[in-house]
């Protein structure tokens, strides 16, 4: 599914067993798309859906970020205009007993604001959807959603108190069990913009904030967080602005 030029296919990436959705955010005449593929014999991948906007998302950059959950899947357009500019949106498809792949919901955020960029980030595990929005409420906002297969419900909204205007926190989420990782690639930290990750845990109902990373020693502008993956025991912190933009995980 290369696409034609200037669609950017592959600018998002998710994968979930024999299963992978890749993004093309400026397909579609800038509408966006995504496409579905599955792993056949001898190592190959087909594909079997393309999904385009419908509900909420007819344009915003839809695609920019994939999360694939078991038998869905969720697409941001961060740059989605419904009666704000760039509120952005979450859009939520669902695997039929067919195997096509139907638009079921449009997830917004339950505080929009204009440049807020809802769905910039995705991440899924289990039921439980995170949908980072760096532009809100000036630092940025991360926010819990569960998808109980027949509906979405909101769980929580989760912000630092305190964090730099232009922290964009919630550029990066990353979901494993019962943590969370957000990355804030311009939160102000050792006196630099330099970037920082926050830990978060669900103890109960509650996601509470357990930790932030940083590094003493990197540059202002590293952009520490720009990047996340939650493992079993490990987190990964990408920073691209790192030693002079060679970059660092």
């Amino acid at each position: 599914p290369y696409g034609s030029l200037e669609k950017h296919t592959g600018a998002s990436l998710s994968t979930l067993g024999s299963r992978m959705a890749a993004g093309a955010p400026d397909d579609e005449s800038g509408r966006g798309s995504v496409y579905v593929l599955e792993s056949g014999a001898g190592r190959t991948w087909n594909q079997v859906a393309k999904l385009v906007p419908e509900g909420g998302a007819s344009s915003g950059q839809f695609g920019w970020s994939v999360a694939l959950g078991e038998g869905w899947l969720v697409v941001g357009a961060p740059l989605y205009d419904s009666s704000l500019q760039d509120e952005g949106s979450a859009e939520l498809f669902k695997r039929e007993s067919s195997g096509n792949w139907a638009w079921i919901s449009t997830i917004s955020s339950p505080s929009p604001m204009a440049d807020g960029k809802f769905g910039y980030a995705l991440s899924v595990f289990g039921d439980t959807i995170a949908v980072g929005a760096p532009g809100e409420d000036g630092g940025g906002r991360c926010h819990l959603f569960r998808w109980d297969g027949s509906q979405i419900q909101f769980v929580a909204t989760l912000s630092r108190d305190g964090i730099n205007l232009d922290a964009k926190f919630g550029c990066a989420v990353s979901i494993y069990g019962g943590g969370l990782v957000v990355g804030a690639e311009y939160e102000e930290a050792n006196n630099t913009k330099q970037g920082t990750a926050h830990v978060f845990q669900k103890i109960g109902d509650i996601w509470a904030h357990q930790q932030v990373l940083n590094l003493p020693d990197v540059d202002s502008f590293a952009c520490f967080g720009h990047s996340v993956s939650a493992g079993i025991d490990a987190i990964a912190v990408g920073a691209p602005g790192a030693r002079g933009s060679d970059g660092a995980v």
